[in-house]
């Protein structure tokens, strides 16, 4: 499954952004040999998400744009181009867990790089976010933090 969205909101004034109906028309007819087997939603005022399920249909809506026509009269109408945007896959984790190391500076460990850490926190799962000093109001507290997807038991 494959995700597109389309927002108005960024080049359309919010007064004329379209309806569900009328995203749906213009989505026909400016896009050229558009899939037709798709789910379209409207996930707020004048944005949408568009889904397809083949490679194919979504190689075929990539870099293409919907241009809509807009004005409160026919001798001010405005036009804009709207990009379909292809959305990241979002990526669910198992046992995700923030894990902040306090106390580093009391010992040898002070002396450890990030990197290192990181090495060794990945004998207990996948690294999600490395690890990095945790400031606060730009002091150093001498604490770091990880996330990490745990696998196998953490010790205390």
């Amino acid at each position: 499954m494959y995700e597109f969205k389309v927002d108005f909101t960024k080049s359309v004034p919010f007064r004329h952004c379209p309806n569900s109906q009328e995203a749906a028309a213009l989505y026909i007819q400016c896009v050229a040999n558009a899939p037709m087997d798709i789910e379209f939603r409207q996930v707020k005022t004048g944005i949408f998400n568009i889904t397809v399920s083949s490679e194919a249909d979504k190689k075929r809506l990539e870099n293409k744009f919907i241009t809509y026509d807009f004005g409160d009269r026919t001798h001010e109408l405005h036009s804009a181009k709207v990009p379909l945007l292809l959305q990241k896959t979002r990526q669910f984790f198992e046992n995700p867990k923030w894990v902040t190391m306090d106390k580093l500076y009391d010992s040898a460990l002070r002396y450890a790089t990030n990197e290192e850490i990181d090495d060794f926190l990945k004998m207990y799962g996948d690294i999600i976010v490395p690890t990095h000093d945790n400031d606060k109001f730009g002091f150093r507290t001498g604490k770091r933090k990880a996330r990490i997807d745990i696998k196998k038991d953490l010790k205390r």
